[in-house]
């Protein structure tokens, strides 16, 4: 009986897990460059781009990134780092751009929404021995950034209809997890006193 209890109260406490809907949102790159990088075989004023983030989880997603004659479509790892967050993303000769974003967290992160001021930055400062720029495998090099930020794009959600209520809320759905397990005990109790 114990162990039947002890499920139902588990299937009733993954049910909102099931039911959680991350929400994706993508950020253009405006005017991200680099300080001292010499004459690349397509060169470019700015890095040009999108990066996409689980704003529910706040892990990088997606990149597709270009400079230099480099596409940087490969998220490898996205961290936090004392009070910014990096997210650093490569391109197939190992190549790679760290981006640090100055946030304490990326959960519902917003970036620069339409051309506001830029909510983050990206600038060539040095955090916990990370530094935001762009890394050349050969000749292995950094090249600190200088300057630069996310801006708004777009968002959606796995949810299909976002607007919707879920159907089992947070409270709800504890409130009857409670009720069940008070009402399992009651019954052990009142058989035991049968006995």
């Amino acid at each position: 009986m114990r162990i039947r209890t002890m499920l139902f109260a588990l299937m009733f406490l993954a049910l909102p897990l099931s039911l959680r809907a991350d929400t994706y949102t993508t950020f253009q790159l405006v005017n991200v460059t680099f300080n001292g990088v010499p004459n690349l075989p397509f060169p470019y004023p700015n890095a040009l781009g999108t990066i996409t983030i689980d704003t529910t989880t706040s892990e990088a997603t997606s990149s597709s990134i270009f400079y230099g004659g480099h596409t940087f479509n490969n998220v490898d790892a996205t961290w936090e780092v004392a009070e910014a967050w990096s997210i650093q993303v490569s391109d197939v000769t190992g190549d790679h751009i760290d981006f640090l974003i100055d946030t304490d967290t990326l959960q519902n992160y917003v970036g620069a929404m339409y051309g506001t001021a830029p909510l983050c930055t990206f600038q060539n400062y040095v955090c916990n021995n990370f530094i935001g720029g762009i890394t050349f495998s050969s000749p292995s090099h950094l090249y600190g950034m200088e300057s630069g930020y996310l801006q708004f794009a777009s968002s959606y959600s796995t949810d299909p209809d976002p607007t919707d209520p879920a159907p089992v809320p947070e409270p709800s759905s504890l409130a009857l997890l409670g009720t069940g397990l008070i009402g399992a005990a009651m019954a052990t109790v009142r058989r035991r006193l049968m006995i």
